[in-house]
């Protein structure tokens, strides 16, 4: 139950949230560590996300922008089926961004707007309240160009690399 909340903020926002190939540009110092330079990233990006939760296939579409002085907008488009029921969620957010190395942390989440076509799903995922109250999404950047990125969700300080989310410019 814990993963549920921290994995729907993840397909959500950032993000369920939390890329595959995003718009960073990746260089790698003495360390092995990677290092993303913030100014490639700030801008638009349309990304896709997808996983199994709670019995469902989930994916989701999503347009997100970073902006240079840390915040973050993302209009996502959900989407859960199973083999009995189907549902479509709209939902738009603000939040925070920084990164630190390999890692974007995607902070502070506001959600703006909520619309769900299947009130029965959404009573069985509770998708709105995860939203409304999400944990910070943290990401390891695994690929960054100027016009795509790849990284995977983060949880408890373990890289999920199943989870990936994929964006383009």
């Amino acid at each position: 139950m814990f993963n549920n909340h921290i994995i729907s903020s993840s397909v959500l926002i950032g993000c369920l949230t939390l890329f595959s190939h995003y718009a960073f540009a990746v260089n790698k110092p003495e360390n092995n560590s990677l290092k993303i330079d913030k100014a490639l990233l700030i801008g638009q990006w349309q990304c896709t996300e997808a996983m199994e939760y709670m019995g469902y296939d989930a994916k989701t579409q999503m347009t997100v922008e970073f902006k240079a002085d840390g915040q973050y907008m993302e209009n996502s488009k959900l989407e859960f089926e199973n083999k009995d029921e189907k549902a479509n969620f709209i939902a738009k957010t603000k939040a925070q961004w920084n990164t630190d190395k390999d890692k974007l942390t995607i902070d502070h989440y506001q959600l703006m707007h909520f619309e769900a076509d299947n009130s029965s799903v959404e009573s069985k995922l509770n998708l709105k309240a995860a939203l409304s109250d999400p944990d910070a999404v943290e990401m390891k950047i695994k690929k960054l160009t100027k016009n795509e990125m790849l990284a995977n969700l983060i949880l408890f300080d373990e890289e999920i690399e199943h989870i990936s989310r994929i964006c383009t410019r």
